[in-house]
């Protein structure tokens, strides 16, 4: 089955992407949720949460997109859930991670 991919605007040039693995059935078999900002000529990919190297986790970006850290979640909750979880941390957090980004940018 196809990955379902979507964009959410959150504010004035930041968004959150999103790709889902899936079974076809609903059941989310991996994934990756990125929170980006618009710098005027692309979008920026500043917090990604995915399930690359076999476990949950969240990798902080910087200005030149090099992860600067990881940490690893726990996978108590199944992925749609957590999928879930996710969506609401990025939207209510996204000021404090874009006022980061733009800190280690120097802007």
């Amino acid at each position: 089955m196809p990955d379902i991919v979507w964009e959410q605007l959150v504010a004035f040039g930041v968004q959150i992407r999103v790709r889902l693995q899936n079974d076809g059935r609903g059941n989310t078999l991996g994934f990756v949720v990125q929170l980006e900002y618009w710098d005027g000529q692309r979008w920026c990919p500043v917090v990604r949460y995915d399930t690359a190297h076999g476990q949950p986790h969240v990798d902080y970006l910087d200005p030149r997109g090099r992860e600067y850290r990881k940490d690893w979640i726990d996978r108590a909750a199944p992925y749609n859930d957590l999928v879930n979880a996710i969506l609401v941390e990025l939207r209510a957090s996204s000021a404090d991670h874009i006022n980061r980004f733009l800190e280690q940018k120097g802007g």
